[in-house]
């Protein structure tokens, strides 16, 4: 079988519940263990370990693998839950008083000394070693947990390439497992059924005066220390660029007049169930009572204002309170759940049918994983829709046309990668058409 990544682009949904089609995630997770059952078949003896980033998306597997007939260790949610299981079974299969175990084994204890203990044990040539979500074993603490005896190794994401390329280096990820072996894209995963057909708006965003000039000031400074290091800035090392890069990232996500973009949008609509909104981390100042608040905070406001009934999503909430969340989400008490980062990956929320982009990422990763998760096939679903509020600065508010034509392309790059695969294209080309033309970057909207 050797190694290699499996190639998920269209996933960025982890939900194995039933729906009008399976989901991305469903399809790996059946196309993996039906791979490892015809291994053990040839083999006649297998040890499968499947790494996840998140514990639902663990819960997940050991329920699927029920349907294959295997009875996976949960290793996860305390030690004392696996640890004397998975030592005795190790054990078993040691002495080949068992041909088979499963184990399902989350990040975070992939890397502790107990299950490393155990996994050191296990015979190399009959372990098969399943990584889902891999793209976060690029990280150097959990590719060092990787089992390097392992002979089998196969890798499951939406985004498994690089967000920066450094010439000369190699890719810790395509180094432990191989190169690319199969490919499932978005285009395949929409004219085959699996995820739902979308609808895509631009929105463009004026920076006010202020950020403009914050703007280019933070601008000016990464070029000047670009010229000092003599390298491309997305890619330095340089404390000093990265914490410029990210003040810049800041004020691009936290936009003032997002809000008065939303709101107008609001205007035009009721207050629609299963909505989502992603924001950013930043803060924002509300525009009633000129308090400086999240902008969580701030859009969750503008929402109640409009009639929404709404429920933060974010890191604060514990891990109870967001369950509680997601069903009343689910079953229509709330209408919309406004996030920052905590709905990228790992949860489940395929009836979702509309989602405000008022804050992202330009890493390929999260913008992949939203859209994913937004369109996932869920029953009574026939469309999805997707508002993309993205920022440039208007006229005669920096010095420096070159500052302009870098913010624009920068969310361009997301903006023609969902508008191609769109139900409706033309839109958005129409929407920025005057600035592409400004800045010369037709050749990038196709």
């Amino acid at each position: 079988m050797g190694t290699g990544l499996f190639e998920f682009i269209a996933q960025g949904c982890q939900s194995l519940a039933a729906t009008a089609a399976p989901s991305i995630t469903a399809m790996g997770v059946h196309i993996v263990l039906a791979l490892a059952t015809r291994v053990f078949e040839a083999a006649r003896r297998l040890f499968l370990v499947v790494s996840v980033p998140y514990q639902n998306l663990a819960d997940q597997w050991v329920e699927e693998a029920r349907n294959f007939g295997m009875d996976a260790i949960p290793c996860y949610a305390g030690t004392q839950r696996w640890k004397a299981d998975l030592e005795q079974y190790v054990h078993l299969f040691e002495m080949k008083a068992i041909p088979f175990v499963c184990a399902v084994v989350v990040n975070r204890t992939l890397q502790g000394t107990e299950f490393q203990s155990c996994l050191s044990r296990i015979d190399g040539n009959s372990l098969m070693f399943v990584g889902d979500e891999c793209h976060h074993h690029r990280t150097s603490r959990l590719n060092t947990a990787l089992p390097l005896h392992a002979a089998y190794r196969l890798g499951l994401s939406a985004t498994p390439d690089p967000y920066y390329e450094i010439p000369g280096s190699s890719d810790p990820l395509t180094d432990y497992y191989g190169q690319v072996c199969y490919r499932y894209d978005l285009k395949r995963a929409l004219d085959d059924g699996i995820l739902t057909p979308y609808d895509y708006f631009v929105e463009l965003v004026d920076m006010t005066s202020p950020e403009a000039e914050e703007y280019e000031e933070i601008s000016q400074q990464i070029s000047r220390l670009a010229v000092i290091g003599g390298g491309d800035t997305d890619e330095s090392d340089d404390p000093r660029v990265k914490t410029l890069l990210f003040r810049r990232s800041r004020l691009i996500g936290a936009a003032a007049n997002k809000l008065v973009v939303l709101s107008d949008l609001l205007k035009e609509q009721q207050p629609e169930p299963l909505t989502l909104f992603y924001c950013g981390d930043g803060s924002v100042e509300e525009q009633a009572t000129g308090e400086i608040l999240r902008q969580v905070e701030a859009v969750s406001s503008t929402l109640y204002g409009h009639g929404w009934k709404t429920s933060l999503f974010t890191a604060d909430e514990s891990r109870e309170m967001r369950q509680r969340i997601l069903d009343n989400f689910k079953i229509g008490q709330i209408d919309a759940m406004v996030a920052i980062r905590c709905l990228d990956e790992g949860i489940d929320v395929p009836a979702c049918r509309t989602a405000y982009l008022l804050a992202s990422s330009r890493n390929p990763r999260q913008f992949i994983q939203r859209r994913g998760r937004i369109l996932r096939k869920s029953p009574g679903k026939e469309r999805a829709v997707i508002y993309d509020l993205i920022v440039h600065l208007p006229e005669n508010t920096c010095s420096k046309v070159e500052y302009e034509r870098k913010l624009f392309a920068g969310e361009l790059k997301r903006v023609a990668e969902f508008a191609r695969l769109s139900r409706n294209p033309d839109y958005s080309y129409r929407k920025i058409e005057p600035l592409l033309k400004k800045f010369d970057l037709e050749h990038h909207f196709v």
